[in-house]
């Protein structure tokens, strides 16, 4: 708040003071209550893009007494320690302050962490979902093994890679997809804007992906995948490195304008991530890789008459189902952590994770077929 006021004033530290009253909201609403005789209340903030004045001042001052109120500030008149350094001019003081209580509070909300109830790094609320959602994910997967092994599947080392890039795509696409809804939320200003807004942008766009991937990537899901992901990588570490400043610069915009940034910002991301699953499924599909005369023949065990043994379609699907699932949960979990840029970097690191497996599944395909394939050839 102090920031924003004299980046928009262009006031100094000691000057916006003037503009800001903080009291305790009572006798309001009150939360976080752990026995009956304890209560929580709401801190009220009150800001005035004018100074406010002395009889402002006292009004305020006289209905916190009245109601038993704490108060922690009443604009210059009152500004008790260790919040008077907020509103100093000199920034070392400035700097210390903040250094000092993000230290010894690191549960201390921000836009990357805006966790305002937490009262503990890691609620024990989140710790008991993640608990039932992974025993239910146990569960899941048992049944998805014992569908594999009815249906006679075959598992080698290559549908290892397979199973291990569902899990990285599924959780990384829903740690960013839910990294992205915090962090335009900021920009578009309501939860419901900001969800619709970006779940059509994410899902329109990964469509559009996996459809062009398939055309021009048709016979060559290797190639689509290890086209994709270092490009994905490169926009995750703009956003990583930019974002924030892009949407602080923006946030004054009108909204149709804003819609219109979060959609260009995030179509790109959305198109690459779109490129995976359909990827994946083709190369889990492939059965054979062989040089005909200089050219490289595929075959896919879609295409074939009879034996479904090769085609994990079903595994996979599953797999990414599941992985997705805990990665909503562990996208929250780790914000609270180390914050939603980091959980950027996480996201970047589960598809890098997604394009090593496609790497080392086609190394284990031509090995055993001992096949030898140029870098410019169809894969």
């Amino acid at each position: 708040i102090v920031d924003s006021l004299v980046k928009e004033t262009g006031k100094s530290r000691e000057s916006v003071a003037k503009h800001v009253m903080v009291i305790e909201d009572r006798p309001g609403l009150y939360f976080g209550r752990s026995d009956d005789n304890q209560k929580y209340y709401p801190i009220l903030v009150m800001i005035k893009s004018t100074p406010f004045i002395d009889k402002e001042v006292t009004m305020v001052k006289e209905k916190a007494e009245a109601n038993q109120a704490e108060i922690t500030m009443l604009a210059d008149n009152y500004v008790p320690a260790p919040f008077n350094k907020l509103f100093n001019n000199d920034s070392s003081v400035y700097g210390e302050y903040f250094s000092t209580t993000v230290a010894s509070n690191p549960t201390i909300p921000t836009d990357d962490s805006p966790f305002y109830f937490a009262r503990e790094q890691i609620p024990k609320q989140m710790i008991i979902l993640l608990v039932t959602v992974m025993a239910i994910s146990g569960l899941l997967s048992a049944l998805l093994i014992y569908h594999a092994r009815k249906t006679r599947v075959k598992f080698d080392s290559r549908s290892s890679f397979h199973v291990l890039f569902a899990i990285f795509i599924g959780v990384g696409f829903m740690i960013l997809e839910v990294t992205f809804i915090q962090k335009f939320l900021l920009l578009l200003g309501t939860p419901i804007l900001a969800l619709t807004v970006i779940l059509f942008t994410i899902l329109l766009s990964s469509g559009i992906g996996s459809y062009i991937s398939g055309r021009i990537f048709s016979t060559r899901p290797h190639g689509a995948v290890l086209t994709s992901i270092p490009i994905l990588a490169g926009i995750i570490i703009i956003y990583f490195l930019y974002l924030q400043d892009i949407i602080e610069s923006t946030i004054s915009m009108e909204l149709q304008y804003r819609i219109a940034l979060t959609f260009g910002l995030l179509f790109p991301a959305g198109f690459l991530m779109g490129f995976q699953f359909p990827s994946l499924i083709k190369m889990a599909s492939l059965i054979a890789l062989q040089n005909n005369k200089n050219k490289v023949v595929v075959q896919y065990d879609n295409y074939r008459g009879g034996s479904k043994n090769n085609n994990n379609t079903t595994l996979l699907w599953g797999t990414n189902i599941v992985a997705s699932v805990v990665g909503t949960v562990l996208a929250a979990l780790l914000a609270m952590i180390i914050g939603f840029n980091g959980n950027l970097l996480i996201g970047l690191c589960m598809y890098l994770g997604a394009g090593m497996c496609a790497l080392f599944s086609i190394y284990y395909m031509m090995k055993n077929n001992r096949t030898t394939v140029s870098i410019d050839g169809n894969l």
